[in-house]
């Protein structure tokens, strides 16, 4: 079973690995360069582009949540998540870990506690007065409210 929330403008997929030395879940995430510039733009004073910066942030979020949840993430290479970036011309920054230990509860938590980190870390950078909304998305309406957001 693959876990999938995925629209232009970012990813985040789970997928099982079962490696020579390792088994778990590969957590592939990213962010659309490219989609974010035009969003981001002269709306803040970082050298780095705020979504790049969230999805950081989330990423570390993601690890400390899975610790609490007694599952344990390890730093893998990026080419275990070869093929899931969606297909584009576009400019990805993307971010690998194999969480093993995983339960269950865990992996249907997972995606609503990175999305909203990942709003909550890199919005207000360049909106500060910005209302994130409460209710976790599908990823066409996320790809909706960021596109209102232009």
């Amino acid at each position: 079973m693959v876990y999938e929330y995925i629209n232009d403008y970012l990813y985040f997929v789970l997928k099982p690995y079962n490696g020579t030395d390792r088994e778990g879940w590969l957590y592939c995430s990213g962010v659309n360069v490219s989609r974010f510039i035009p969003l981001t733009q002269r709306k803040h004073r970082f050298a780095q582009n705020p979504a790049v910066k969230g999805l950081q942030s989330a990423n570390l979020n993601v690890i400390s949540f899975a610790i609490m949840r007694g599952a344990k993430p390890v730093l893998t290479k990026p080419r275990y998540c070869d093929g899931i970036i969606p297909v584009s011309p576009d400019m990805w920054r993307t971010e690998v870990l194999l969480i093993e230990n995983a339960t269950q509860a865990f992996l249907n938590e997972l995606f609503e506690f990175t999305v909203k980190e990942f709003l909550r870390l890199s919005l207000p950078l360049c909106f500060p007065d910005l209302k994130l909304p409460e209710e976790f998305l599908p990823p066409d309406k996320l790809q909706s409210y960021f596109e209102s957001l232009m």
